[in-house]
């Protein structure tokens, strides 16, 4: 929890102290709930930082940087996914997915990002008008997508298979790969 600018950390709020708690009772504050914080700089090995939380008791700590500002925070469950790999559990979104149907078409959901796509798929779409497929269809677009727009970029053609009033659910991904004809040269004379 921090006041005013995030930078000034005044504690943490521990899920299991705020629903313990009596909120009925006039006496109860949030800065009587905050246990302090626990402060890492950003240059701490992790095996020292799980030795520290193990010895404090704690699960996560505020990061901070050269100038003492807050750089984020980590918790135990970041630490543990360094050195065993991602745990999924039932607060994870499931990860953006290019499912690969052929060379030249895919189905992929809107959250994906283009560098994934462009690499995935071995084109050159560009990254610059969207960090997702979501957000390149819609620049393209100027709207929201529904189902069912189609949209070209280069030799890329998108079909929005599935879309909500927000978001891109499911995309058809469609490359062309058949070369450019070459210009005829034009002869002087």
């Amino acid at each position: 929890v921090y006041e005013g600018v995030p930078d000034n950390v005044i504690g943490t709020l521990y899920a299991k102290d705020l629903l313990s708690c009596d909120l009925a009772d006039p006496k109860t504050t949030l800065r009587g709930l905050l246990r302090p914080a626990y402060y890492a700089p950003t240059t701490q090995p992790i095996n020292v930082l799980l030795r520290e939380f193990q010895r404090q008791k704690v699960h996560m700590a505020v990061v901070i940087d050269e100038f003492g500002g807050m750089a984020g925070i980590v918790t135990l469950e970041d630490i543990i996914e360094e050195i065993v790999g991602e745990i999924e559990d039932e607060y994870d979104r499931p990860t953006s997915l290019i499912k690969r149907i052929s060379n030249d078409e895919a189905i992929a959901t809107g959250d994906t990002s283009v560098h994934d796509l462009n690499r995935t798929m071995d084109i050159d779409l560009p990254e610059d008008e969207g960090v997702t497929i979501n957000g390149l269809i819609q620049h393209r677009l100027e709207t929201m997508a529904k189902t069912g727009d189609q949209v070209e970029v280069g030799p890329v053609t998108f079909i929005v298979e599935r879309a909500t009033d927000r978001e891109i659910a499911s995309v058809r991904v469609l490359v062309d790969r058949t070369p450019a004809e070459a210009e005829e040269p034009v002869e002087r004379g």
